[in-house]
C-alpha cells in the first residue's frame, strides 16, 4: 500500500513541483556532463555518468510515488552538490559555480514545496504510548451529509495544511467541514482533500488535506490553534522526558537499597 497516484494527477500544485524538481535534475547532468568532458575527463567518466543517471531515475521514482526514502537520497545529492560548489570556488570556475548554485536553489525550492503535511505528513512510528503521541482527536461532516460527524484523528497540523487519519473512503477535490476542539475552542475550517495514503489493510487512511479558510475568523482561530498545537508538543516532549527519567530511577535496583 502507498500514496494514491490518481489523487496526485489532479493535484496542480505537485505538477508545478514536478516540473521545478525535473528542471533541477536535467540541469544537474547537463552541468556534471559539462564539467566532465571539459574539466575533468577521466576513463571512468562515462561510468560514473551511468551511475549518477542511474541515481537520478530512483530518486525521481521515489518522488513520484511520495516514498520517505526521497529525503535520504535528496540529502546524499545536496552533499553531493555542495562538494562541488566547494570545488569550482576552489578552483575559480565560476561559470560552473554559477550554474550549480542556481540548480541548486532550484532543488531546494522544490524540497520546500515538497515539505508539507499533504505530501509528506511526519509519522512518529515509534510512538507507541499514547499517553506522548502529538494527534488530536476531530470531526468532519461531508458536503452531501452536513449533520453526520466522522471520527478523525489529526497527526500533522503545518503551513495551511494538515493530515488526518480517518477510516471514511474520501476523493481527491472533495470538500469537508472541520470541527477540532481544543482549549473549550473549535477550529471549524474547511478543508480539501490532496493525497490518500493506504499503509495497511484494516488501518485507517492517511489524507493530506489543505485549509479554506472563510473569513478573518477563521484565520485568527487557525493561528490560536496553530500556538496550541506547538506549545502541546513541547509539553508532550517534557513530560515523555520526565516519565521515562522517573521509570529508570524506580528501575535501577540500587534506589531499592
Amino acid at each position: 500500500m502507498g500514496v494514491n497516484n490518481n489523487f496526485l494527477e489532479v493535484d496542480t500544485n505537485f505538477k508545478t513541483i514536478k516540473k521545478v524538481l525535473l528542471f533541477s535534475l536535467y540541469l544537474s547532468s547537463f552541468i556534471l556532463i559539462f564539467d566532465f568532458f571539459l574539466l575533468n575527463l577521466r576513463p571512468w567518466t562515462a561510468l560514473f555518468l551511468l551511475l549518477y543517471g542511474s541515481f537520478l531515475i530512483f530518486f525521481y521514482q521515489m518522488f513520484l510515488n511520495l516514498q520517505y526514502t526521497f529525503w535520504t537520497f535528496s540529502v546524499f545529492f545536496a552533499a553531493f552538490w555542495g562538494y562541488k560548489i566547494l570545488f569550482y570556488t576552489t578552483k575559480f570556475h565560476f561559470n560552473f559555480l554559477g550554474a550549480s548554485i542556481f540548480m541548486s536553489v532550484i532543488f531546494l525550492t522544490a524540497c520546500y514545496l515538497l515539505y508539507s503535511p499533504i505530501y509528506y505528513p511526519k509519522v512518529r512510528w515509534w510512538e507507541y504510548d499514547f499517553r506522548f503521541r502529538e494527534d488530536v482527536k476531530a470531526f468532519f461532516s461531508l458536503h452531501n451529509r452536513p449533520l453526520r460527524l466522522i471520527e478523525c484523528r489529526v497527526t500533522d497540523f503545518r503551513r495551511n495544511s494538515g493530515c488526518v487519519v480517518s477510516f471514511e473512503d474520501l476523493n481527491s477535490g472533495e470538500i469537508i467541514e472541520f470541527k477540532i476542539p481544543y482549549q473549550e475552542k473549535i477550529l471549524s475550517p474547511k478543508a480539501k482533500i490532496i493525497t490518500k495514503r493506504e499503509y495497511l489493510l484494516g488501518r485507517g487512511k492517511t489524507y493530506g488535506i489543505s485549509f479554506i479558510f472563510k473569513d478573518e475568523a477563521d484565520k485568527i482561530t487557525y493561528k490560536d490553534f496553530s500556538q496550541f498545537w506547538s506549545n502541546r508538543k513541547k509539553t508532550l516532549i517534557q513530560k515523555k522526558f520526565v516519565a521515562y527519567t522517573n521509570y529508570d530511577e524506580n528501575s535501577n535496583p540500587t534506589s531499592l537499597l
